[in-house]
C-alpha cells in the first residue's frame, strides 16, 4: 500500500494545463502543462492491466479538445482502432488487408519544403536503412550507399524540377517519388553495377511483390488531426520495415506542423517493440532528441521499468523525457527505480502492486502520487478500455 504520509506536500498546478487526476497527499487535481518543462518528452511504465494505455487516451482527449495539436499514435497491438473512428481520426492498418485505405509513401513530398538539399540528404539516409533492411542478412556496403545516393539525387532532382515548372493549383497532382521509382531507375541506369542488381533483386518483393503497401502514391491526409499507425497483422520482415517508414512519416509531419505553428505529439505504445531493432532505436533515440525545437511531444509506453536499463540508448531515451507516469510495476527494488532519478521508499511502495489507474507522476523534479481512475460506467470508460473480460461481458 502506498504509504502517502510520509510525502513532503507538492503540487502540480500549471497554467492551462491538462487533468491528470488528483493529488493523493493533498487531494488538489493536478493540472499538468508539458510544454511548460523544459523537454516535453514523457514516459509511462506499467505492468498489463495497469491502465497505462487508459490514461494517455486521457490525455489525448484533452489534447484534441483544448489545443489545435496534432496526435500521432504507434499502435502494435491495435488498441486505438476505436478511439480512431470515434474522433474522426484516420486509422493506418500497415497490411495487404482488402480494408486498408490509407497508404504511405516514405518518399513522399509535403507541401513545404524550406531547404530542398537537406530533405534530399535525409531521405537518402532513409533510403539506406529501409536497403539495408531489404537486404538482410547481407550487409550495406559502401558500394551500395553510392548507388543508393545516385537514385535518390535523381529521383527528387527530376521531381523539383517538374515541381517549379508546374502551375501551382496542379502541383498537388505532382506524383511523388517512391521505392518503386527508385528501383525503376537503378533498373534503366545502374544495372552494370553488381551491387545495384543486389538491390534491385531483394527491393522487388517490397515495389512489386506481396510486401509493396510502401511503394504506392500517399493516400492519407496531412490535415487530420488524429492518425493511428496499426501493424498487428505483419510478419516479422515487414515488421521492421515499417517501423522505419512510420518513424520517417511521423518526422515529416512534425516537420510540416512546424511550418504551421501547430505541435504534434507522438505516441509509442509498447515501445519496447521498437527498443529491439538496431535502426529503430536509433530513430527513436533520435527523434526523442531532436523534435523538441519542432513542437514535437513523444511519449513512449513501455511494460517494466527494467526495459528502459537495456542499454545507453533507452537510459538516454528515458532521461531527456522530463514528464513521467508509473503505475504498477509490480515488485521492484529501489535500486533499479533509482538508477533513472532519485525516490524515497515510499515513493517506491507507490508503484508496487499499485491499483489501476494510480501511481506516480513526475514533472521536473516534482514527483507526487496521483490518482486517476475513472467509474466503470462512464462513457470513458468503455471508450478507452482495453479489458478483453469486462469488454465481452465475462467480468465475473
Amino acid at each position: 500500500m502506498c504509504r502517502i504520509r510520509f510525502f513532503n506536500v507538492q503540487e502540480i498546478d500549471h497554467e492551462y494545463g491538462y487533468c491528470y487526476g488528483y493529488n493523493k497527499v493533498s487531494k488538489n487535481l493536478i493540472l499538468g502543462n508539458r510544454k511548460k518543462l523544459k523537454n516535453s518528452n514523457g514516459m509511462v511504465f506499467g505492468v498489463p492491466g495497469s491502465g497505462k494505455s487508459f490514461q494517455k487516451k486521457m490525455e489525448m482527449g484533452q489534447v484534441l479538445c483544448f489545443s489545435n495539436d496534432d496526435i500521432v499514435v504507434i499502435d502494435p497491438m491495435s488498441e486505438y482502432k476505436g478511439i480512431a473512428e470515434k474522433w474522426n481520426g484516420q486509422y493506418i492498418n500497415l497490411s495487404q488487408s482488402a480494408e486498408n485505405v490509407f497508404y504511405i509513401n516514405p518518399f513522399h513530398v509535403p507541401e513545404h519544403v524550406p531547404d530542398k538539399d537537406r530533405f534530399i540528404a535525409e531521405k537518402a539516409e532513409f533510403a539506406y536503412a529501409i536497403c539495408e533492411q531489404a537486404l538482410k542478412p547481407a550487409d550495406l556496403t559502401s558500394r551500395h550507399i553510392a548507388v543508393i545516393d545516385r537514385a535518390i539525387r535523381h529521383m527528387y532532382d527530376e521531381y523539383f524540377k517538374t515541381y517549379e515548372g508546374t502551375k501551382p493549383r496542379r502541383r498537388s497532382k505532382l506524383a511523388c517519388p517512391t521505392i518503386r521509382l527508385m528501383r525503376e531507375y537503378l533498373q534503366e541506369h545502374e544495372m552494370d553495377n553488381e551491387s545495384a542488381r543486389e538491390l534491385i533483386d531483394q527491393l522487388e518483393v517490397f515495389t512489386d511483390g506481396t510486401l509493396d503497401i510502401f511503394a504506392r502514391e500517399q493516400s492519407t491526409s496531412e490535415e487530420n488531426r488524429f492518425t493511428v499507425y496499426g501493424f498487428s497483422e505483419l510478419g516479422k520482415r515487414m515488421r521492421a520495415m515499417a517501423m522505419l517508414v512510420m518513424i520517417e512519416s511521423i518526422t515529416s509531419k512534425i516537420k510540416y506542423n512546424q511550418s504551421s505553428g501547430i505541435a504534434t505529439w507522438v505516441y509509442v505504445d509498447e515501445i519496447h517493440e521498437l527498443w529491439g531493432d538496431e535502426y529503430s532505436l536509433h530513430a527513436i533515440e533520435r527523434m526523442w532528441r531532436e523534435v523538441r525545437k519542432r513542437g514535437g511531444i513523444c511519449t513512449g509506453m513501455s511494460q517494466n521499468l527494467v526495459d528502459a536499463l537495456r542499454n545507453r540508448a533507452t537510459k538516454t531515451i528515458v532521461s531527456n523525457s522530463e514528464f513521467m507516469m508509473i503505475l504498477d510495476q509490480g515488485v521492484m527494488d529501489r535500486e533499479i527505480l533509482s538508477e533513472l532519478f532519485t525516490v524515497s521508499n515510499e515513493q517506491i511502495n507507490c508503484v508496487n502492486g499499485a491499483e489501476p489507474g494510480t501511481g506516480l507522476i513526475r514533472f521536473s523534479d516534482k514527483i507526487v502520487p496521483f490518482s486517476n481512475k475513472v467509474a466503470s460506467d462512464n462513457g470513458l470508460y468503455k471508450l478507452f478500455n482495453t479489458n478483453f473480460h469486462e469488454m465481452v461481458g465475462n467480468g465475473g
